[in-house]
């Protein structure tokens, strides 16, 4: 990326180590707060993270962030992925090799940018009601356990899908519909029978 910027925009990097030992709440908070220390005083624009792909309630890290930056504060970014081994993922920071991390950059002043957004994936199937879910998890789908539904559109027994979980979450993520939207909100689905 090259960036050609005017000495009005200010810009701070942080990173926050060690998230699945703090939790991913905890860890966004404090990467949150390492960002935000470094323009205090400065207008606030825009927010690039990059996080570990294998860290485990990964929106929990958004969370933290927007609870120091604020909900509506502009994040973009992405996961690190090791081409679907789901074993280990690399992140760069300040000449560092990490894993297990999070990182990111804040820029402030008055910066003009642009984000757009589009994941391209088409609905498999008829439109579902979520019946049953705790936080992020689904539990029931029409009233069903939400892993019959893999079940059936995959083929398979829920002990061969959970030994693939990751790999089939992302392949085949749920679509949350929302009114007025051209597109489908996608969340991974971890199989889970209660």
């Amino acid at each position: 990326m090259l960036l050609s910027l005017p000495e009005s925009v200010h810009f701070n990097v942080a990173c926050v180590r060690d998230i699945k030992e703090k939790t991913a709440l905890n860890a966004g908070r404090e990467l949150g707060e390492k960002l935000l220390s470094g323009l205090r005083d400065k207008r606030r624009d825009l927010s690039i993270i990059f996080s570990d792909g294998l860290t485990d309630e990964g929106s929990n890290l958004i969370y933290g962030l927007q609870e120091r930056l604020g909900k509506s504060f502009p994040l973009v970014g992405a996961s690190a992925s090791d081409n679907m081994r789901f074993l280990r993922t690399y992140l760069y920071f300040n000449e560092e090799v990490l894993t297990d991390c999070a990182i990111g950059i804040i820029w402030g002043g008055k910066l003009n940018f642009g984000l757009g957004i589009k994941h391209g994936w088409k609905p498999l199937g008829k439109p579902r009601t979520i019946t049953r879910s705790e936080g992020n998890i689904i539990y029931e789908i029409d009233g069903e356990p939400a892993a019959k539904i893999y079940e059936e559109y995959l083929a398979r027994s829920l002990a061969e899908l959970q030994k693939e979980i990751r790999r089939i979450s992302i392949l085949y993520p749920i679509g949350i519909y929302l009114a007025g939207e051209q597109e489908y909100l996608l969340r991974k689905h971890p199989l889970h029978r209660k």
